[in-house]
């Protein structure tokens, strides 16, 4: 994850003309029912009580909803695909990038823009029960915390 999280950051160094009016504390949670799982920042690893570990953005579980929804307006900047059918989608807001990992079906396309609330994907499975999507934001080169920016 440490690596995947460094090649993402070097691929936001472009820029891009779309400007969208992005403050704090006005985008939406991206699952109609879910529960914060793994915190942004160091947190316990859930079986190893000695182990920490950095959360670049937050774990969001859920056992109804199916479908993760962009949390502002924006246009898709790219999709990565990798093994186990894992897909990324990450969505430019202006200064500001989103990104959601943990997808297993889209319903974009790289380019095309989205608002929000819109859905964007369905959640891939992490056990039987519950689905768990990571979110995380960034301001141009900067990892932010996700939860400051919430309006509930």
């Amino acid at each position: 994850m440490k690596y995947l999280l460094i090649i993402l950051i070097c691929y936001f160094s472009l820029t891009t003309n779309y400007i969208v009016n992005c403050s704090e504390n006005n985008i939406s949670w991206p699952v109609n029912d879910g529960f914060v799982i793994n915190a942004f920042g160091q947190n316990k690893h859930y079986l190893l009580n000695n182990v920490l570990f950095d959360n670049p953005g937050i774990d969001i579980a859920t056992y109804k909803e199916l479908e993760v929804m962009s949390i502002f307006d924006g246009y898709v900047y790219d999709i990565i695909y990798i093994k186990n059918n894992d897909i990324i989608i990450i969505i430019k807001h202006g200064a500001y990038t989103s990104i959601y990992a943990n997808i297993e079906k889209l319903y974009l396309k790289k380019g095309e823009f989205v608002k929000n609330k819109q859905k964007i994907g369905i959640i891939k499975k992490y056990s039987h029960k519950i689905r768990v999507i990571k979110l995380i934001i960034m301001k141009e080169y900067e990892i932010i915390n996700p939860m400051q920016w919430f309006v509930f």
